[in-house]
């Protein structure tokens, strides 16, 4: 059966499943794929085979490769995934935010609702990030990889608004006192480990669906440009390797000449992965027409490219 007859709803269950296992594995638990690929076989993919739904789980596994995210260790990466189906499961993706995070530690969550800390870092996550991305841990005996949780010291509010006032007036964390460093390298361990990096996942993803959002919406290949022209370094990075169509009935040609055949028309907004070999007037894509990949060619000047 071909992977694009499945429909909306099964790749979302699919790519669902897959993140809870995902989160799971990174937070030490033990994940149980059978299970997992049962539970979804007895529930809305009951049309599907045990085989249909790991080889689904390979193909999502290419697919956070392809962002740059994290991915199950066990299910390697399926060869030659399909632009359709890559972009599905994108989609798909972005619409992970009802996923409980908080499982990963409840009995931490649970304690950090009174944490000074906790709450300055979740309001403020621009500021924190930025002055704790570089943070150096520092020879703390802590192993994540357990279920044992860290005891904070009785001192841990002075602690913590040591830290925040630290964070507030853009000061090096290298300003701490040696307590406070410690605390804090022990509570990122939890924090960005735990939490950041899965919330991360999640707004990669919706940052791709946005920015698929605002060049469908654009009206004119100027409104196009311009909203291709204002994405950020960030999002530039992760659409890295597309261009966007900028006009309607837009040809793709089976040679970089215009007497060449036509494969295909394309709509305005249309994402189309870049593939080597362009030349100074024609760009050569991999498109997606009527759910097969089709290599061809379009004249520069109808298409944005994301270099």
């Amino acid at each position: 059966m071909s992977t694009n007859d499945w429909s909306d709803v099964e790749i979302q269950a699919t790519v669902e499943a897959y993140f809870r296992m995902l989160l799971r594995e990174k937070s030490g638990q033990t994940v149980n794929k059978a299970h997992e690929n049962r539970v979804l076989r007895e529930g809305v993919l009951n049309s599907r085979t045990k085989a249909s739904v790991e080889f689904r789980m390979q193909n999502i596994s290419a697919v956070f490769e392809e962002l740059g995210l994290q991915r199950i260790s066990s299910y390697k990466p399926a060869k030659n995934i399909g632009l359709a189906v890559s972009n599905r499961i994108r989609k798909a993706t972005a619409s992970l935010n009802n996923i409980e995070v908080l499982a990963l530690a409840p009995e931490w969550f649970e304690e950090q609702k009174n944490s000074l800390l906790y709450n300055y870092l979740t309001s403020h996550s621009p500021e924190a990030h930025r002055t704790t991305k570089h943070f150096t841990f520092d020879s703390v005996h802590f192993d994540t990889s357990t279920e044992t949780l860290y005891t904070p010291p009785p001192n841990k509010l002075d602690l913590e608004k040591e830290i925040v006032e630290v964070i507030e007036n853009g000061a090096s964390l290298t300003e701490l006192s040696v307590d406070a460093y410690r605390y804090l390298s022990v509570f990122l361990t939890f924090f960005w480990d735990k939490l950041q990096k899965f919330l991360n996942v999640i707004a990669l993803a919706a940052l791709i669906t946005t920015s698929y959002s605002a060049t469908e919406a654009s009206k004119t290949p100027e409104e196009i440009r311009a909203t291709v022209k204002s994405l950020t370094s960030e999002q530039r990075a992760l659409l890295k390797g597309y261009s966007v169509v900028t006009a309607d009935e837009v040809i793709l040609r089976a040679k970089p000449n215009k007497n060449s055949d036509e494969l295909a028309r394309l709509p305005k907004g249309e994402w189309v992965e870049n593939i080597d070999g362009d030349t100074s007037s024609w760009i050569r894509v991999k498109a997606d027409v009527d759910g097969e990949d089709v290599d061809g060619w379009i004249y520069r000047s109808y298409l944005v490219k994301l270099q």
